[in-house]
């Protein structure tokens, strides 16, 4: 799949890098999970419809339409129409999570080769995204919208150097990663 060829390449760089000085640095930036929401065995089987959590969401359509003019007509658009379909809901949803459940491996395959390398305990990581998905969530797919959903997404940090941190719990955007990343390595913004 591109999720395990992608890190593979980081691997052979890191692998290829680890010894460099002053030091290295890799962007990976994986497409899972994104459309088209179809995940390789054994992903795809991963986990099964009936296991899946229900949606957040108003009684119907129309309902959570009331919220705003924008919103009550795009949950008439095609993409959101599919919910009508519930089978095919939970066969998008679990093959979603099989594709999040395969980002989750690899990125354990990565850190334990840096681990291997012994270059674990130096290395900066950083691991978000660029958007949340609404999974049918408030009737809708994709990241549009004003719910959460679309916009509460992960960020983990990992320091080397020993730092102990927490959760925050506080407002933050992604221009602050490259300003952060920065003054963590002693330059200027």
């Amino acid at each position: 799949t591109d999720t395990w060829f992608l890190v593979q390449r980081a691997i052979e760089y890191v692998t290829d890098h680890a010894t460099d000085e002053p030091g290295w640095a890799v962007h990976l930036s994986m497409r899972a999970p994104h459309p088209p929401w179809v995940a390789a065995d054994p992903y795809h089987a991963r986990y099964p419809i009936r296991s899946l959590p229900g949606c957040v969401r108003a009684g119907d359509p129309d309902e959570e339409g009331r919220l705003h003019p924008w919103l009550a007509e795009h949950l008439h658009s095609g993409r959101n129409a599919s919910h009508a379909d519930e089978r095919r809901h939970r066969l998008l949803q679990a093959s979603y999570y099989g594709l999040m459940a395969e980002v989750d491996d690899n990125m354990g395959r990565l850190i334990a080769h840096l681990k291997s390398l012994g270059a674990w305990e130096n290395t900066l990581v950083v691991f978000t995204s660029d958007h949340g998905e609404q999974m049918g969530d408030h009737w809708m797919y994709g990241k549009a919208g004003f719910f959460d959903q679309s916009y509460h997404i992960p960020m983990i940090v990992r320091m080397p150097d020993g730092h102990t941190g927490g959760r925050v719990s506080a407002f933050t955007e992604h221009v602050d990663v490259m300003p952060t990343l920065l003054e963590w390595l002693g330059i200027e913004v």
